[in-house]
């Protein structure tokens, strides 16, 4: 009798674990977190398991029984939002702005200015070197520079830094050859700064607007690079 009873007992259990479902398989799980829905009710979940990208399920802790990842976070309580998106926003001039412009904003020196310019050839490098921001009046030394170390460090490459206001660019001496200025230019509403009688690059107002319609177009490839950086840095925020 009692083997009886051990057989059905282990028989039982087996059948049992048998009918228990197999956990499925997801590439991300992360527990312990306030993840807000926006739901029709506004509810807030703590786990979310993710495969191929999408969401599969959302909800609290009996997800942990349904789904299994090699990737599990604990978020500790911090926050999960759905991506947030912009109605009103310039997407390529952005791009633009990041890929075609070394940022000069907030330069303290020259020598920052030239540091990022040329960490800005290095990530994206182009025939037409440009930046835009500087300020001279950020500096220690508060007069306009020159373009010898341009000349030094780009010599066979066209570099125009715009001014903060737009008035003004530095330009060094391959861009102002390209556009055929030299000492003996004259621009009507515009002037060509010199120093010692040779041209310092230093262009302003209708002078520097000239420099500026000269830098040539994006092509395409330049602009699909440009969205690219747009999505990734867009992307790194939540902004989808």
């Amino acid at each position: 009798m009692n083997n009886i009873l051990t057989y059905i007992f282990v028989s039982v259990l087996l059948t049992s674990s048998c009918m228990q479902s197999p956990k499925m398989e997801a590439d991300l799980i992360i527990k312990n977190a306030n993840i807000y829905t926006v739901d029709d009710d506004f509810s807030i979940a703590s786990v979310i398991a993710i495969k191929n990208g999408d969401i599969i399920s959302v909800g609290g802790d009996e997800i942990l029984n349904d789904y299994v990842s090699t990737k599990l976070i604990n978020a500790e309580g911090n926050f999960i939002y759905p991506g947030f998106n912009d109605g009103h926003s310039h997407f390529l001039g952005y791009g633009v702005s990041l890929i075609k412009y070394a940022d000069l904003i907030g330069t303290t020196s020259f020598e920052e200015v030239i540091e990022r310019v040329k960490k800005h050839n290095d990530e994206f490098p182009s025939q037409w070197i440009l930046g835009r921001g500087w300020d001279q009046n950020d500096w220690e030394f508060k007069d306009f520079p020159d373009n010898n170390l341009l000349n030094e460090l780009f010599p066979d490459q066209a570099v125009v830094l715009i001014r903060i206001d737009g008035h003004a660019v530095l330009a060094n001496d391959f861009a102002l050859k390209i556009i055929g200025y030299d000492e003996n230019t004259k621009i009507e509403g515009g002037e060509l700064l010199k120093k010692n009688g040779k041209l310092t690059g230093v262009l302003v107002d209708a002078a520097a607007y000239k420099m500026k319609n000269a830098i040539p177009a994006l092509t395409k490839l330049e602009k699909e690079l440009a969205l690219i950086k747009a999505q990734e840095n867009c992307f790194a925020k939540g902004l989808t």
